[in-house]
């Protein structure tokens, strides 16, 4: 499941360690190490296929990391554990490997059941993005080139139209007419994109509930978690991604699962 050379790598006697699967993400493989001795580690396997160029995490999270060292040193910020070479990451063979601390005491909740959870995740999000205020973003790049360019979005729905059959179209008319009237929202994204006085930000980029760790008894806040996305960027992009599952009826996952399956039976060329 994890080669030895992979804690190897990372300064640890395999021996020591008893690794299991963690967490519930999707789109890394994370894995828990227990040591012996009760220390515990955080390994991940990084996801290639969605974040093309890891060393690009790797950097933006260094300079990020760097910057709060010197400007906000009591703010707990999840650096990597280097390697025994000094790199943030691993690569062994085709893969790229991480590994941060284990934060004792915290959990993580898919979706929150009350409105504690709910507000001490959505400070957690705020408090980090008033630490990175100032920041110089010229050094950071993009882990996800185009992530949240709703522009860009909107030009594929509107060739998907144009290119689709006539069936499809009509299977999907309804929901197709719903997206078309609320165009305004991609104009308002560009204006607002292309606004000099409204600049970028060093943003989370992925403000789901679970992607905050919460003192396992209280709920309280502890940090932010899953840093591959922090890049530059729009608040409204923070904003967006929070407020979308607080007023949606299913978690998350089940909406991307069926909004897939409806783009994919209706608009996807035969």
């Amino acid at each position: 499941m994890v080669h030895t050379d992979i804690l190897s790598a990372f300064g640890l006697q395999p021996a020591d360690f008893s690794i299991q699967k963690f967490g519930s993400g999707h789109i890394n493989n994370t894995f828990l190490l227990s040591g012996k001795d009760d220390t515990r580690y955080i390994l991940q396997r990084i996801n290639t296929y969605v974040f093309r160029e890891p060393e690009v995490i790797a950097r933006n999270l260094k300079l990020a990391g760097d910057y709060l060292d010197q400007h906000h040193p009591e703010y707990l910020f999840i650096k990597s554990i280097p390697t025994t070479a000094g790199e943030e990451m691993f690569q062994f063979g085709e893969e790229y490997w991480r590994m941060i601390p284990f934060i004792p005491d915290s959990t993580s909740v898919d979706q929150a059941d009350n409105t504690r959870q709910a507000y001490e995740a959505a400070r957690q999000f705020g408090l980090m993005a008033r630490m990175f205020h100032g920041i110089d973003l010229h050094e950071f790049r993009a882990s996800i080139p185009n992530f949240h360019n709703l522009t860009l979005r909107y030009s594929a729905f509107q060739e998907a139209i144009r290119t689709a059959k006539e069936d499809r179209k009509q299977f999907a008319e309804s929901l197709i007419e719903q997206f078309l009237r609320h165009s305004d929202i991609a104009v308002t994204f560009e204006s607002l994109k292309t606004n000099p006085e409204f600049t970028d930000r060093l943003m989370h980029h992925d403000t789901k509930i679970n992607n905050v760790l919460l003192r396992k008894e209280t709920f309280e806040g502890i940090c932010v978690c899953d840093l591959d996305t922090l890049m530059p960027g729009k608040v409204i992009s923070d904003l967006g991604i929070w407020c979308a599952p607080m007023y949606a009826p299913y978690p998350k996952r089940s909406v991307i699962s069926a909004r897939s399956r409806c783009a994919t039976s209706t608009m996807k060329p035969s």
